[in-house]
């Protein structure tokens, strides 16, 4: 169980990932942790399920079909959403580096438990800031 969940329920996440394996794996590890998770397997998809409930924290990847890819994605929701904490994962090191001040890289292959450890970091420092 997420050691972060408030009195308004547990923090909500949107996984956007293509690939099926590592979205349902992720997204597997954050329910068992206690996190409620929506799975996206596009930036386009991603956006529409933003729309109906904005998450606590984004995890994105970079390389996605679709109209956009992760970038994209992220400089949308910073118009948005500034303070959204974003994690944007990549196997593709040249993407690699902070996008802003609340935007962390991820490279893959990465350990899950390594996910969940910066996004219960981040989701503490934005509760932290509010």
């Amino acid at each position: 169980m997420s050691k972060i969940a408030s009195s308004l329920g547990p923090p909500r996440i949107l996984v956007v990932e293509d690939e099926t394996l590592i979205r349902m794996m992720l997204s597997d590890r954050l329910r068992d942790d206690g996190y409620e998770v929506t799975e996206a397997k596009d930036a386009d998809e991603a956006l529409r399920k933003m729309a109906e409930s904005l998450p606590n924290i984004l995890v994105t990847d970079i390389r996605m079909p679709g109209s956009m890819d992760g970038i994209g994605l992220v400089k949308i929701v910073r118009e948005n959403h500034p303070m959204l904490p974003i994690i944007v994962v990549s196997a593709h090191i040249t993407y690699m580096g902070q996008i802003d001040d609340q935007t962390e890289f991820m490279l893959k292959p990465y350990p899950l438990q390594h996910v969940v450890d910066r996004i219960e970091m981040l989701l503490n420092t934005a509760r932290n800031k509010q």
